[in-house]
Protein backbone atom coordinates (compact mmCIF):
# COMPACT_ATOMS: atom_id res chain seq x y z
CA UNK A 1 0.00 0.00 0.00
CA UNK A 2 3.22 2.28 0.61
CA UNK A 3 3.66 5.58 -1.37
CA UNK A 4 5.87 6.21 -3.71
CA UNK A 5 8.35 8.40 -4.08
CA UNK A 6 7.41 11.64 -6.15
CA UNK A 7 3.71 10.46 -5.80
CA UNK A 8 2.41 13.00 -2.86
CA UNK A 9 -0.96 12.12 -2.04
CA UNK A 10 -3.26 14.21 -0.01
CA UNK A 11 -6.39 13.02 2.71
CA UNK A 12 -9.47 14.69 4.15
CA UNK A 13 -10.50 13.32 7.22
CA UNK A 14 -13.81 15.06 8.26
CA UNK A 15 -14.39 14.20 12.01
CA UNK A 16 -16.01 15.91 15.49
CA UNK A 17 -14.46 18.08 17.59
CA UNK A 18 -13.61 15.82 20.34
CA UNK A 19 -12.28 13.16 18.03
CA UNK A 20 -9.72 15.62 16.17
CA UNK A 21 -8.59 16.49 19.54
CA UNK A 22 -8.28 13.47 21.50
CA UNK A 23 -8.06 10.51 18.87
CA UNK A 24 -5.38 11.94 15.82
CA UNK A 25 -2.46 13.48 16.82
CA UNK A 26 -0.58 9.84 17.24
CA UNK A 27 -1.62 8.35 14.20
CA UNK A 28 -0.90 11.41 12.78
CA UNK A 29 2.74 11.40 13.64
CA UNK A 30 2.68 7.87 12.92
CA UNK A 31 1.43 8.84 9.60
CA UNK A 32 3.95 11.48 8.94
CA UNK A 33 6.80 8.56 9.86
CA UNK A 34 5.57 6.29 7.57
CA UNK A 35 4.33 7.97 4.80
CA UNK A 36 5.98 11.40 4.77
CA UNK A 37 4.76 12.39 1.38
CA UNK A 38 0.84 12.17 2.25
CA UNK A 39 -0.62 15.14 3.32
CA UNK A 40 -3.46 15.03 5.71
CA UNK A 41 -6.30 18.10 5.98
CA UNK A 42 -8.48 17.62 8.98
CA UNK A 43 -12.35 19.13 8.81
CA UNK A 44 -14.94 19.10 11.52
CA UNK A 45 -18.52 18.49 11.41
CA UNK A 46 -21.44 16.92 13.22
CA UNK A 47 -21.60 12.71 13.06
CA UNK A 48 -24.41 13.12 10.51
CA UNK A 49 -22.13 16.22 8.56
CA UNK A 50 -19.27 14.40 8.77
CA UNK A 51 -20.92 11.20 6.66
CA UNK A 52 -22.53 13.93 3.83
CA UNK A 53 -19.00 15.43 3.38
CA UNK A 54 -17.55 12.11 2.72
CA UNK A 55 -20.65 10.98 0.67
CA UNK A 56 -20.25 14.31 -1.58
CA UNK A 57 -16.67 13.68 -2.07
CA UNK A 58 -15.54 16.82 0.09
CA UNK A 59 -13.77 14.53 2.44
CA UNK A 60 -12.28 11.29 2.07
CA UNK A 61 -12.93 9.58 5.62
CA UNK A 62 -15.06 10.19 8.34
CA UNK A 63 -14.22 9.51 12.00
CA UNK A 64 -16.99 9.66 14.44
CA UNK A 65 -19.82 7.59 16.00
CA UNK A 66 -22.57 6.93 13.52
CA UNK A 67 -22.79 4.23 11.17
CA UNK A 68 -23.45 5.23 7.19
CA UNK A 69 -26.81 3.37 5.52
CA UNK A 70 -25.83 4.37 2.55
CA UNK A 71 -25.01 1.92 -0.64
CA UNK A 72 -21.94 4.22 -1.61
CA UNK A 73 -20.69 4.49 1.55
CA UNK A 74 -18.79 1.37 3.44
CA UNK A 75 -18.55 1.98 7.40
CA UNK A 76 -16.39 -0.04 10.11
CA UNK A 77 -16.60 -0.22 13.32
CA UNK A 78 -12.97 0.39 15.38
CA UNK A 79 -13.24 1.46 19.01
CA UNK A 80 -15.43 1.30 21.57
CA UNK A 81 -15.83 4.35 24.05
CA UNK A 82 -17.16 3.74 27.71
CA UNK A 83 -19.14 6.02 28.92
CA UNK A 84 -18.51 7.82 32.23
CA UNK A 85 -19.87 10.22 34.94
CA UNK A 86 -17.67 13.16 35.36
CA UNK A 87 -18.88 15.40 38.57
CA UNK A 88 -17.44 18.13 40.59
CA UNK A 89 -14.92 17.17 42.97
CA UNK A 90 -16.96 15.81 46.49
CA UNK A 91 -20.26 15.82 44.64
CA UNK A 92 -22.90 13.51 46.90
CA UNK A 93 -23.33 11.50 43.38
CA UNK A 94 -20.14 10.14 43.98
CA UNK A 95 -20.62 8.82 47.27
CA UNK A 96 -22.83 5.76 45.69
CA UNK A 97 -21.76 2.45 45.68
CA UNK A 98 -23.78 1.73 41.97
CA UNK A 99 -24.71 4.90 40.40
CA UNK A 100 -28.47 4.53 39.09
CA UNK A 101 -30.70 6.40 36.42
CA UNK A 102 -32.48 7.93 39.05
CA UNK A 103 -29.88 9.07 41.16
CA UNK A 104 -28.02 10.70 38.07
CA UNK A 105 -32.18 12.23 37.31
CA UNK A 106 -31.87 14.34 40.67
CA UNK A 107 -29.14 16.35 39.81
CA UNK A 108 -28.69 19.20 37.58
CA UNK A 109 -26.62 17.95 34.02
CA UNK A 110 -24.27 19.30 31.40
CA UNK A 111 -25.48 18.41 27.95
CA UNK A 112 -25.14 18.04 24.29
CA UNK A 113 -28.15 19.66 22.10
CA UNK A 114 -30.59 17.25 21.43
CA UNK A 115 -29.59 17.26 17.49
CA UNK A 116 -26.79 14.92 18.57
CA UNK A 117 -26.73 11.47 18.63
CA UNK A 118 -24.58 11.28 22.17
CA UNK A 119 -26.93 12.97 23.56
CA UNK A 120 -30.14 11.58 21.59
CA UNK A 121 -28.86 7.72 23.26
CA UNK A 122 -28.79 9.12 26.67
CA UNK A 123 -32.65 10.53 26.35
CA UNK A 124 -33.76 7.20 25.22
CA UNK A 125 -31.72 5.44 27.67
CA UNK A 126 -33.88 8.02 30.69
CA UNK A 127 -37.36 7.56 29.00
CA UNK A 128 -37.13 4.29 28.82
CA UNK A 129 -37.43 4.21 32.69
CA UNK A 130 -39.51 6.59 32.95
CA UNK A 131 -37.14 9.25 33.48
CA UNK A 132 -35.93 12.82 32.44
CA UNK A 133 -32.70 13.75 32.28
CA UNK A 134 -32.38 17.44 34.36
CA UNK A 135 -30.29 19.49 31.79
CA UNK A 136 -29.97 22.70 33.10
CA UNK A 137 -26.97 24.06 30.50
CA UNK A 138 -26.54 22.66 26.80
CA UNK A 139 -23.26 22.96 24.90
CA UNK A 140 -21.63 22.14 21.65
CA UNK A 141 -18.52 20.03 22.49
CA UNK A 142 -16.74 18.12 25.29
CA UNK A 143 -14.33 20.70 26.44
CA UNK A 144 -17.25 23.36 27.66
CA UNK A 145 -19.65 20.70 29.20
CA UNK A 146 -16.18 19.66 30.98
CA UNK A 147 -15.46 23.36 32.66
CA UNK A 148 -19.08 23.77 33.77
CA UNK A 149 -18.80 20.21 35.50
CA UNK A 150 -15.73 21.67 36.71
CA UNK A 151 -17.16 24.99 37.24
CA UNK A 152 -19.82 23.25 40.01
CA UNK A 153 -22.58 23.50 37.32
CA UNK A 154 -23.50 20.07 37.15
CA UNK A 155 -23.04 16.41 36.04
CA UNK A 156 -22.03 14.91 32.61
CA UNK A 157 -22.16 11.90 30.70
CA UNK A 158 -19.36 11.68 27.91
CA UNK A 159 -17.23 9.09 26.80
CA UNK A 160 -13.90 8.02 28.08
CA UNK A 161 -12.29 10.04 24.68
CA UNK A 162 -13.64 12.79 25.96
CA UNK A 163 -12.10 13.13 29.07
CA UNK A 164 -8.67 12.61 28.08
CA UNK A 165 -6.77 15.12 29.82
CA UNK A 166 -8.70 16.09 32.23
CA UNK A 167 -7.47 18.27 35.19
CA UNK A 168 -8.48 15.77 37.74
CA UNK A 169 -8.32 18.67 40.83
CA UNK A 170 -11.53 19.97 39.80
CA UNK A 171 -13.40 16.59 38.71
CA UNK A 172 -13.77 12.88 39.64
CA UNK A 173 -15.18 10.52 37.11
CA UNK A 174 -17.23 6.97 37.68
CA UNK A 175 -17.52 4.25 35.09
CA UNK A 176 -20.95 3.60 33.61
CA UNK A 177 -20.75 -0.07 31.81
CA UNK A 178 -23.36 -0.62 33.96
CA UNK A 179 -26.15 2.09 33.10
CA UNK A 180 -24.79 2.72 29.05
CA UNK A 181 -23.46 0.42 26.41
CA UNK A 182 -19.95 1.98 24.92
CA UNK A 183 -20.25 4.31 21.82
CA UNK A 184 -19.10 2.76 19.07
CA UNK A 185 -16.65 4.57 16.76
CA UNK A 186 -17.15 3.82 12.94
CA UNK A 187 -14.23 4.80 9.70
CA UNK A 188 -16.25 5.90 6.86
CA UNK A 189 -15.13 5.83 3.44
CA UNK A 190 -16.95 5.78 -0.12
CA UNK A 191 -16.64 2.38 -1.28
CA UNK A 192 -14.27 3.40 -4.39
CA UNK A 193 -11.42 4.98 -1.77
CA UNK A 194 -10.02 1.69 -1.43
CA UNK A 195 -8.30 2.15 -4.50
CA UNK A 196 -6.64 5.22 -2.55
CA UNK A 197 -3.25 4.32 -1.40
CA UNK A 198 -3.11 7.53 0.66
CA UNK A 199 -6.67 6.88 2.69
CA UNK A 200 -5.61 3.33 3.22
CA UNK A 201 -2.50 4.11 4.61
CA UNK A 202 -4.02 6.75 7.34
CA UNK A 203 -6.40 4.19 8.21
CA UNK A 204 -3.37 1.60 9.15
CA UNK A 205 -2.07 4.24 11.02
CA UNK A 206 -4.95 5.03 13.05
CA UNK A 207 -6.32 1.34 14.05
CA UNK A 208 -4.09 -0.68 15.90
CA UNK A 209 -5.38 -4.08 14.01
CA UNK A 210 -5.51 -2.95 10.65
CA UNK A 211 -1.61 -2.64 10.24
CA UNK A 212 -1.42 -6.23 10.24
CA UNK A 213 -4.37 -7.03 7.08
CA UNK A 214 -5.30 -5.61 3.85
CA UNK A 215 -7.80 -2.95 5.34
CA UNK A 216 -9.68 -3.14 1.65
CA UNK A 217 -11.00 -6.69 2.25
CA UNK A 218 -13.40 -5.23 5.17
CA UNK A 219 -14.56 -2.32 3.52
CA UNK A 220 -15.07 -3.89 -0.28
CA UNK A 221 -16.42 -7.27 0.88
CA UNK A 222 -18.38 -6.58 4.08
CA UNK A 223 -15.83 -9.31 5.49
CA UNK A 224 -17.19 -9.63 9.15
CA UNK A 225 -14.64 -7.32 11.90
CA UNK A 226 -13.57 -8.10 15.19
CA UNK A 227 -15.26 -6.52 18.35
CA UNK A 228 -13.83 -3.54 18.42
CA UNK A 229 -11.28 -2.80 21.08
CA UNK A 230 -11.56 -0.18 24.01
CA UNK A 231 -9.94 2.93 23.20
CA UNK A 232 -7.13 4.52 23.77
CA UNK A 233 -6.16 0.70 25.86
CA UNK A 234 -6.07 -0.76 22.34
CA UNK A 235 -3.06 1.27 20.85
CA UNK A 236 -0.68 -0.41 23.39
CA UNK A 237 -1.84 -3.87 22.13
Amino acid sequence: LGIKVGESKSVTVVTTHSFARHMLAEPLSRLSGRQPLVRVTINQSSSEGALQQVLSGEADIALNSKHADNIELSSLPVFKLPRILVAPKGHPILECANISLEEIARHPHVAYPQAFAARRSLDEAFAAQHLKCNVVITATDADMVMACVSKGLGIAILTTLSTQDTDMRRVSLAPLDHLFSPVIAYVTIRRESVHNRAVMEFLQSLVPWLRQVDPRIFFLNDTRVQEPKVWPECLSQ
